[in-house]
């Protein structure tokens, strides 16, 4: 450690702290090429940090753009976080501590929740309008790609320029220049297509037979990293899964663990290679159901060869064995003529107990509060739903045909406007009843909205869920015997004759009595 210290104040990226107000330890880590790195625990920094919630690149989508290119040309940045500037003022924030004395860093270390950020939204400014057509960049990870061996030279010629201009240095160990194949993300890269990385298959081709718990998660996991390569991923981990249901203890591995286990290291020591598709090309999906999983392959066929493309499954809910098909829902087409009602919902489960809160605003402005509480236990999540479902029927009885609703979950939000899925089954109950209910309106918006514009219906679901006898005032609260996905939203009505039977025969239909004093009476 005194080594490196010394070689890091030398070059100028850390130097004396004097009164620091955060504090973290050091601890040296080994890296890949047989050094070593000094790193920090900046844990308790991180926590008081907001977050960059600036996007990393899907590398998914990378590794499909860089595919089917003639050359390749791949480059790391030499301590590629060290070469952007700590801003002076929070520099001593990153001290740590040595057996030399107290340091902090003059360049941005490696351990800071958003260094990662900061980095690829450097990379981005500098390589605007390259990335993408010449280059594909993922943090200090770079790669210049050319169609034709002809091109890649300019191309290489233009990222040089760049790296130039900003200062920016590679490491020259980690670079590898004009090369028809190479790793880069993790996969394998090459004009042909993409492969599988060998060592992960190498993984799991080496792998002995699970023993316990843990190793049976570690063999899920190595294959969830290679999915994209593999037929039918989930049906050939199902064994796996019901071994666990042994406990975390004792697993339950069976002769069909065994050959499931076999077959898997068959097929992955002859992983498929993805093909890249042309432009205008007609590719082919396939698609496979079981009572566990539905899987997909899209497929080119050049020359009547099929040749994959990707491969991808999705596990089902247990309770769901019906098809899934797309509710086209109306959303945010509002009619002028026809007046929007407001409604916020929040849910809440704890402790004490589990409600919603629901304020439906009318056109003019009128707010209905109304404070839900659950006879029954939920999840946060299913008390979010909870609250949308019954605010939605609360709105249908008001006659409501066009309605603006604002939640502050994420995920439900989300759930309702087909950008998550519901891969819970109980999520998919809910998400299923929400849209029949979302089909009485004419139209609909649903946003997210944070606790700060959503109080009032959070006071009214945290009021609700802890409600009890020492209430000072008196709030009705509306009890919920059963779940809505379960409940009838139909009750059968019987009238029976009773002494305001003739008043409202008399006031709907002007029909009088046959006793001419009842009559008489009523009219006058």
């Amino acid at each position: 450690m005194r080594t490196e210290v010394d070689k890091l104040q030398t070059i100028g990226f850390i130097r004396e702290a004097t009164y620091p107000v955060w504090l973290a330890n050091s601890v040296m880590v080994r890296k890949a090429t047989g050094g070593w790195r000094m790193c920090q625990d900046y844990t308790d920094l991180n926590k008081a940090c907001p977050k960059d919630s600036f996007p990393l690149p899907r590398i998914d989508q990378l590794v499909d753009a860089t595919a089917g290119h003639e050359l390749l040309s791949f480059m790391d940045a030499y301590s590629g976080y060290n070469q952007i500037f700590m801003h002076p003022p929070d520099s001593e924030h990153t001290a740590f501590i040595t057996d030399k004395g107290l340091y902090c860093y003059n360049v941005m270390p490696f351990g800071l929740k958003n260094a990662g950020a900061t980095y690829q939204k450097l990379v981005n400014k500098i390589f605007v309008g390259y990335i993408g057509n010449i280059m594909e960049v993922y943090v200090d990870d770079m790669l210049v790609k050319s169609r034709t061996a002809d091109e890649h030279l300019h191309n290489l010629s233009i990222m040089f320029g760049i790296l130039k201009d900003y200062r920016m240095r590679l490491n020259q160990k980690k670079c590898a220049f004009g090369v028809s194949s190479g790793k880069f993300l993790g996969f394998m890269i090459s004009q042909r297509g993409i492969e599988a990385n060998p060592e992960k298959i190498k993984a799991i081709i080496d792998m002995e037979r699970p023993k316990t718990t843990k190793d049976i998660q570690s063999l899920t996991g190595r294959v969830a990293t290679l999915t994209r390569f593999i037929s039918k991923a989930t049906d050939k981990c199902v064994p796996f899964f019901k071994a666990l249901k042994g406990g975390k203890q004792n697993i339950i591995w069976t002769a069909e663990c065994d050959k499931a286990f076999q077959d898997l290291k068959n097929y992955m020591s002859k992983a498929p290679l993805l093909s890249k598709p042309l432009p205008g090309e007609i590719l082919y999906l396939y698609l496979s159901v079981s009572s566990t999983a539905v899987s997909s392959v899209l497929i080119r066929k050049p020359e009547k060869v099929e040749l994959p493309i990707f491969y991808i499954t999705q596990s089902t809910p247990e309770a769901v064995t019906e098809t899934v098909l797309p509710v086209e829902l109306d959303a945010e087409r509002f009619d002028t003529s026809t007046p929007v009602w407001g409604l916020h919902v929040d849910g809440s489960a704890n402790q004490q107990g589990c409600g919603a809160g629901l304020v439906l605003t009318t056109p003019d402005g009128l707010k209905i509060e109304y404070p839900l509480r659950f006879d029954f236990r939920t999840s946060s999540n299913e008390a979010e739903y909870e609250a949308l479902l019954d605010g939605l029927r609360l709105a249908k009885s008001m006659n409501a045909k066009q309605i603006r609703i604002h939640s502050e979950s994420q995920l439900i939000v989300n759930q309702v406007t087909t950008d998550f899925a519901a891969k819970d089954a109980s999520m998919y109950a809910y998400l299923s009843t929400a849209h029949r209910l979302l089909q009485s309106f004419q139209a609909y918006e649903i946003k997210q909205i944070p606790r700060s514009k959503n109080s009032h219906a959070d006071a009214l679901a945290r009021l609700a869920s802890a409600i009890n006898d020492k209430v000072g005032r008196k709030v009705p609260v509306e009890i919920l015997a059963q779940p809505s996905t379960i409940a009838s939203e139909t009750c059968t009505v019987r009238y029976e004759d009773n002494w305001m039977s003739h008043i409202y025969l008399y006031l709907t239909n002007g029909t009088l009595p046959e006793d001419k004093a009842q009559a008489r009476k009523l009219r006058y």
